[in-house]
C-alpha cells in the first residue's frame, strides 16, 4: 500500500548553530505533523528511514513530537560556505520521511570554531561557591 503526506516544511532549527567538530543535538521543527493516527506520515515500520541531511551529510533522526524531531550535527561538511556575518559557516539543513525525498524547504545551520579556554582568573575559590572568574580563550560565542 503507498502512502502519501504532506511535505514537512522546515520552519525551525534549535539550536542553529554549533562546534564545527560536530555533535550538537538539533531540534528540527516542521510545518505538518510527521504522524498522525489513524494514517501516519511515518509509520512505526520506517522511523529509520527518517533523516536530517547537513548540506549533503545524512545523519539519523528521532521522532521527538508530532511536528519535530532531534538529530545529531555532524562534523562540519566540506564546501560549508562562510556566513553572511563572517561568524561561521553554513549549510542547509532538510529532513526526510522515507529515506529519499528531502523537504524542498530548508533552514541554515551555522557551524563555529571549536571555543578554546586558555584560562580562568582565579583558578581557584571557597568551596561555598560564590567567587567571580574570568574565562579567558578564544571562539566564545558572543551571540547567545
Amino acid at each position: 500500500q503507498f502512502s502519501f503526506y504532506e511535505d514537512p516544511a522546515v520552519t525551525a532549527l534549535s539550536p542553529s548553530a554549533g562546534p564545527e567538530i560536530g555533535g550538537t543535538t538539533v531540534t528540527v521543527n516542521t510545518a505538518s505533523p510527521l504522524f498522525m493516527e489513524p494514517h501516519m506520515a511515518v509509520a512505526k515500520d520506517y522511523v529509520d528511514l527518517v533523516k536530517c541531511k547537513f548540506g549533503e551529510f545524512i545523519v539519523p533522526a528521532t521522532l521527538v513530537a508530532q511536528a519535530s524531531l532531534s538529530c545529531v550535527s555532524p562534523p562540519m561538511p566540506m564546501g560549508a560556505s562562510m556566513s553572511l556575518s563572517g561568524s561561521g559557516r553554513e549549510v542547509p539543513v532538510s529532513v526526510t520521511l522515507n529515506g529519499l525525498d528531502y523537504t524542498a524547504t530548508s533552514l541554515t545551520f551555522t557551524y563555529k570554531n571549536v571555543p578554546t579556554v586558555t584560562e580562568l582568573r582565579p583558578s581557584n575559590g571557597v568551596s561555598g561557591g560564590g567567587s567571580i572568574v574570568t574565562v579567558i580563550g578564544s571562539n566564545f560565542d558572543t551571540e547567545n
